[in-house]
């Protein structure tokens, strides 16, 4: 009931501009593609039991592991992106839903 409650404040808020978003999705892309198959290797390796989340420190780990360097607007972006879901009754606070980016 808490966790529903506190994420619904987030709801509404949009901290990028479309503009914003056009250009940090092109950016994404562009980083992102050139490593796809590696990049979705180790999203699946991460995920042991299929749920489709990974935590904010696996992401970290596996853009080091895969020496993909984003600047930290590109970082934020790229979590607001997988923080846009309508929460699960069994995901924690810290779940990023890695669809959105393989």
């Amino acid at each position: 009931m808490f966790k529903e409650r506190f994420l619904s404040l987030f709801d509404s808020i949009n901290k990028f501009s479309p503009e914003q978003e056009d250009e940090y999705k092109k950016k994404l892309i562009r980083k992102l593609t050139k490593h796809k198959d590696i990049l979705n290797v180790s999203l699946k390796s991460y995920d042991k039991n299929n749920t489709g989340f990974i935590t904010f420190l696996q992401l970290r780990k596996i853009l080091d592991n895969i020496k993909i360097n984003l600047k930290d607007e590109l970082i934020e972006y790229l979590i607001f992106l997988m923080k846009s879901f309508k929460h699960e009754k069994n995901t924690s606070l810290e779940d990023l839903k890695y669809a959105v980016i393989s």
